[in-house]
This record gives C-alpha cells, structure tokens and sequence, in this order.
C-alpha cells in the first residue's frame, strides 16, 4: 500500500480498510504535527488535537466528502481544530480574569464588549479595503471555507495565484489591525483568529 496515491488509500478507508489509513496516517502525521505545533507551541495539546484530527476522519469516512485533495482535507480540519483550540483557551483565559474581578472591576466588561464590536468593525473596514478581485479570493477561502483547489477551478485561476491572493490579503488585514493581537486571542473570535493565527 506504500505505492498507493492518498486518493486510493481514501476509497479503501470509506471502506473501512485499517490497513489503508495506518498508511495514510503516517504519511500525513509528521507534516501536520509540525504545522499544528508551531502555532500552539505545546507538545501534549498538538497531540491531542492530531488525535481528534484523525479519530473524526475515521469515525465520519462515510459522511466526509473529498471532491480535491485528501491534503486539503487535512489542512481545513488542522486549520479550524487549531481555531477551536485557540478560541477555547482564550475563553478560558477570559473567564479566569472575569472571575477574579470585583465588584468594582466587573463594570469594564460593557468596555471590554465595545472594544470587541470596534474590532470587529475594523476587521470589516480592512476586508472591504481589499482590492476587488484579492476580496473575492479571500471570501471564498475564508467565509465559505472552499479549498485552494475549488476556488482556483471555480475561478478558472492557478491554486498559486490563489495562495498568493489569501496570503496578500491576510498580510493587509494583519497591518490594519496591528497592536489587536492580544485582545483578538481573548475574544475568541474565530474570523479574526484565523487571521493573526493563520497557517496556510
């Protein structure tokens, strides 16, 4: 099965082949370890994302719907399982400050709620600020979740000229909002972590 395309390892894992996604599962592990590793820097919550990862690709093969690349697969689901990861701690972290307030220090959460709707704002202002055709990419990759390789064939645009596009805009977004990336991280907003945390 070594010799096997990832495509022809996934028809024998909606089978419910062991043998295809152990061979699947270590040829995909060591790049996804390190690319969910370097963006939340612990050992013990890389794995268990990756544990997560790979038990929903085999618990929901009959549901799951590869129409690209298994690689794109796995990029969408180590990208969001990072975003739920970040978003979790950062509500976590927020709790644990709100907790320890008092009395007194509990009125700045109407503060702390208008500065998230302002940066929401300004994340708005930055992505209409983007130039037309960078905006569509972005968008599509973004709010509708589509693969580098849909976006590319439903604009009859190279995947690079897609990844090209993302990255430009997600480096525009990033200069709009510098200084925010604190605060982001604590409101756990999912749009705004996937720009300050993006990974692809």
């Amino acid at each position: 099965m070594q010799d096997y395309s990832d495509l022809d390892l996934w028809g024998l894992i909606r089978q419910g082949d062991t043998a295809a996604f152990g061979v699947l599962y270590e040829r995909k592990w060591e790049t996804l370890y390190h690319t969910v590793y370097w963006r939340v820097l612990s050992q013990e919550d890389t794995q268990d994302i990756l544990h997560d990862i790979f038990c929903r690709f085999w618990e929901k093969r009959q549901q799951i719907n590869i129409t690209d690349t298994v690689d794109g697969y796995f990029r969408t689901a180590a990208r969001f399982s990072v975003l739920n990861h970040l978003r979790a701690k950062g509500l976590r972290e927020r709790h644990m400050q709100l907790s320890s307030l008092t009395t007194q220090e509990q009125s700045d959460s109407t503060t702390a709620l208008t500065h998230a709707q302002e940066l929401k704002r300004l994340y708005e202002e930055q992505v209409n600020l983007l130039p037309e055709k960078m905006k569509v990419i972005y968008l599509l990759s973004r709010e509708e979740h589509q693969t580098i390789e849909a976006i590319a064939k439903r604009l009859s645009i190279s995947p690079q000229t897609v990844k090209n596009q993302v990255s430009s805009a997600l480096k525009k977004i990033r200069a709009g909002l510098a200084g925010y990336e604190f605060f982001v991280l604590l409101t756990g907003d999912i749009k705004l972590l996937q720009v300050f945390f993006e990974m692809f």
